[in-house]
C-alpha cells in the first residue's frame, strides 16, 4: 500500500461524504450531485490498479485494502463522520470492483441513493443488498461486521505491528476489558446524540425516525449481555445541564439490565431499551422554567408536569417507525409514573395492572432520579441509600418481585458506589461480588493527586482476607455520594 499516499485516502473519504450529503439534499441530476460523483470517481481511479479497492471499519479504525490507515488530527472528524454514516447503516466494509470506473454516472448516484434511503429501515444492510440486487449493481459490495472478520487480520495495522501496540514486546496496550469500555462509551455517546437530535426535530416540528436509535440500542443490548457491568458503570454518568437526556439514557441501560436479569429475549430487551430512551420524550413540551424550577411546583405547574407521560405517547406516535414497533413503544412510557397500585399519574379510571415494561421503567426511573443531583433537591442519594429508600415502596410504588430482582441485580453496593474502608482508603465499586459475600464487591481504589482530585489505582476484592487469618483485609465503613467530591464514577471505572 506504500504506492498510494495517505492524503489520497483522506480525499476519497471526503469525496464519499460529499456525495452522501449531496444525494441527501438534492435530486439525482442536480449539479452538486453530478460534480461530487465525478470527483469521487476521479480519486477512485487514481487509487485503483486492476484490483478492488476496499474500505473497512473495525474497532474504531479505518482500513484500506486490509491495512490500517493512520488518521491525523486534521482528518479525525471526517473519519468519524464516515464511521457514523456507514455503521449507522450496518455497513462495516465497502469493496469497489475495477468495473466501477466504467459504469454510467447514474449508477454511481443510484448506489448512494440506495445508501441514503436505507437509513430509516429497521434492517438497513439487508435493504441495501436487496436494492443492489434489484438494480443489478455488482461493481460494489457492502459488508457486515461479520463479513470483514474473514478479510481483516485481527492484528493488522499499517506498520505491521499489532493494532494498539505500545511497544511492550508486541503485546496489545489495550486489554479486552478496556476495549469494551471504549466501545461502551462510544455507543453511549452516539445514542445520546441521536436522542438529542430526535428531540431537536420534535421541537422544530420536523419528522424524526427511530431506526438509528434502535440500532444503537441493539448494540447496547449486546454489550449488556456480554458484560452488563460496563454499561451499568456508564449509567452512573450525571450531567446537570443535560439531565433529561442523560437520565433517559441511564433509564434505558438500567431497564435493559433488569430485563436481561429476569430473562427477557433480545428482541424484548431492544424494545424495552427504546421505551426507556423515549419515556420522557414528552418533556420537550414542558417549559424549561418548570423543568428547572429550584423550588416546589405550584398546582398549575404540577398539572403541566404530570402531562409529560401522555405527551411522550403523543410524540412517539409522530415518529417514523414501523407500525408494529411503534405500537410496542406506546404503553410503557405512559405508565412509568402510574405506580404499582395505580395511585400515581396520569389519573384515569383503570383496573388492569401496569404492564411488565411499565413496571420496570417505574423502578429504574426513580432509582436514577434520586441518585442524580437536581436543582430542586439539595442532596441526592448514594446508590445503596436509594435502594434502601425504594424498598419501603415495595407493593405500593413498585412491583415487589421486580424490585427484589433489581436489588439483587445491583447488589448491596451497586457499581459506581463510592465507599470508605476501614483501611482509610476510598474507592468506587467497580464490579459486583464474585462469591457468596454480597456486601464485598470489587473496588477501584482512588488515590489523591494532591490537587483536590483523584487518579484511579488498583482494583481490590473486599472478600480478600489477611493471610491465613479469618478477618477481611478491608471492610466498608460508610458510603459517600460521588458528587460531594466532584467525581463522575464512569470516568474512573474503565
Amino acid at each position: 500500500m506504500s504506492r498510494i499516499e495517505s492524503p489520497l485516502y483522506e480525499k476519497l473519504i471526503s469525496a464519499f461524504l460529499r456525495i452522501a450529503r449531496a444525494v441527501h439534499l438534492y435530486a439525482d441530476n442536480n449539479q452538486a450531485v453530478v460534480k461530487a460523483c465525478s470527483e469521487f470517481r476521479e480519486i477512485l481511479a487514481r487509487i485503483m490498479e486492476e484490483e478492488p479497492v476496499s474500505l473497512q471499519i473495525s474497532d474504531g479504525h479505518i482500513y484500506f485494502m486490509g491495512q490500517r490507515l493512520r488518521i491525523g488530527p486534521r482528518a479525525a472528524v471526517t473519519a468519524e463522520r464516515l464511521e457514523d454514516y456507514l455503521t449507522g447503516r450496518g455497513i462495516f466494509g465497502i469493496v469497489w470492483q475495477p468495473e466501477a470506473l466504467d459504469i454510467p454516472a447514474e449508477q454511481m448516484v443510484a448506489f448512494f441513493r440506495i445508501l441514503a434511503r436505507a437509513g430509516e429501515h429497521e434492517n438497513p444492510l439487508n435493504r441495501i443488498r436487496e436494492s443492489l440486487d434489484e438494480k443489478s449493481i455488482s461493481w460494489v459490495r457492502v459488508e457486515s461486521q461479520q463479513d470483514i472478520k474473514a478479510s481483516l487480520p485481527e492484528t493488522a495495522s499499517d506498520d505491521g505491528k499489532t493494532a494498539g501496540v505500545s511497544g511492550n514486546n508486541g503485546k496489545s496496550s489495550a486489554s479486552p476489558k478496556a476495549k469494551l469500555w471504549e466501545k461502551g462509551r462510544k455507543s453511549y455517546g452516539r445514542t445520546l446524540s441521536i436522542l438529542k437530535s430526535i428531540a431537536d426535530k420534535i421541537i422544530s416540528g420536523k419528522p424524526a425516525g427511530v431506526a438509528k436509535a434502535m440500532r444503537q440500542i441493539q448494540q447496547i443490548v449486546d454489550m449488556i449481555i456480554a458484560d452488563e457491568e460496563i454499561m451499568m458503570g456508564l449509567s452512573t454518568l450525571r450531567d446537570h445541564d443535560d439531565y433529561t437526556y442523560v437520565h433517559s439514557m441511564n433509564v434505558s441501560i438500567l431497564a435493559i439490565a433488569l430485563g436481561h436479569f429476569i430473562g427477557l429475549s433480545k428482541q424484548d430487551l431492544a424494545t424495552l431499551g427504546l421505551c426507556g430512551l423515549f419515556h420522557d420524550l414528552g418533556k420537550v413540551k414542558v417549559p424549561l422554567k418548570i423543568l428547572n424550577k429550584p423550588g416546589k411546583l405550584n398546582a398549575e405547574e404540577w398539572k403541566i408536569m404530570e402531562r409529560h407521560s401522555l405527551e411522550s405517547v403523543l410524540e412517539i406516535l409522530k415518529l417514523k417507525a414501523p407500525p408494529e414497533l411503534k405500537a410496542r413503544l406506546l404503553l410503557p412510557p405512559f405508565e412509568h409514573h402510574l405506580k404499582y397500585d395505580l395511585s400515581g399519574y396520569p389519573k384515569f379510571h383503570r383496573r388492569s395492572q401496569v404492564s411488565l415494561f411499565g413496571r420496570i421503567l417505574a423502578i429504574v426511573d426513580v432509582y436514577d432520579a434520586i441518585t442524580s443531583p437536581r436543582v430542586y433537591r439539595k442532596t441526592s442519594l448514594s446508590p445503596d441509600e436509594a435502594l434502601d429508600l425504594m424498598s419501603a415502596g415495595a407493593g405500593k410504588d413498585f412491583d415487589p418481585l421486580l424490585l427484589k430482582a433489581f436489588v439483587n441485580l445491583m447488589g448491596v453496593y451497586p457499581v459506581g458506589t463510592m465507599v470508605k474502608m476501614d483501611s482509610g482508603e476510598i474507592g468506587l465499586v467497580a464490579r459486583r461480588p464474585g462469591g457468596r459475600h454480597l456486601d464485598r464487591p470489587r473496588v477501584r481504589i482512588l488515590i489523591s493527586n494532591g490537587n483536590g482530585g483523584f487518579v484511579p489505582g488498583k482494583t481490590v476484592d473486599l472478600a480478600e482476607r489477611n493471610g491465613h487469618a479469618r478477618s477481611f483485609r478491608r471492610t466498608v465503613v460508610e458510603t459517600i455520594h460521588p458528587g460531594q467530591l466532584g467525581i463522575q464514577p464512569a470516568a474512573y471505572l474503565s
